[in-house]
């Protein structure tokens, strides 16, 4: 049997076996199921690419709204930073302690170290000791630190019973005062 003659043959005994309507469906059938199944593999393969991307988008979304509240929260340090007048952590302290009323009970406020930070920032500390405050007088003390205009932080702070006056506390604090370097 020689190879010309072998589609000659199939094709002959198809169209004894069928007819030329049943070849023709029968070839479209092959054509629809020939593109259909790419076409469906295509679909999945970009259904998944689709859900990866929606994923990413999220971190995306999630990564603006925490830019957005860093934002504003270095916009309030700056703002600080700039309202800021005293330009030493004694006026800092007296700008702390004299709006609250409790300059009687200040045992004393010593001076630390300054230092500079990253060339931008000069930090100026301070060692602050209270006797016989209240703990209404210690939530205002520490609600001005917060709030005053200035950079200040409470580097440490031990509060202690007071030995005279039991319900009464005594508070060393080690605060510092940052400025900008002039």
């Amino acid at each position: 049997m020689d190879l010309r003659q072998i589609p000659e043959k199939l094709s002959q005994h198809i169209s004894r076996t069928y007819s030329r309507n049943d070849i023709i469906i029968l070839f479209l059938l092959l054509c629809f199921f020939l593109l259909t199944i790419p076409m469906h593999m295509l679909n999945k393969k970009a259904e998944k690419e689709l859900s990866a991307l929606k994923i990413r988008q999220n971190g995306f979304y999630t990564l603006s709204d925490e830019y957005k509240k860093l934002n504003v929260h270095i916009s309030a340090i700056e703002n600080k930073r700039s309202l800021s007048k005293a330009d030493s952590i004694i006026h800092a302290l007296d700008e702390v302690f004299l709006p609250l009323g409790i300059q009687g009970k200040i045992k004393s406020i010593k001076s630390l170290e300054d230092r500079e930070i990253e060339g931008r920032m000069n930090e100026k500390s301070a060692e602050v000791m209270i006797e016989q405050v209240s703990l209404n007088e210690l939530v205002n003390i520490f609600y001005k630190i917060e709030n005053v205009p200035m950079l200040l932080k409470i580097n440490k702070a031990s509060i202690k019973k007071s030995f005279a006056f039991p319900e009464l506390l005594d508070i060393s604090m080690s605060i510092s005062l940052f400025t900008e370097k002039v």
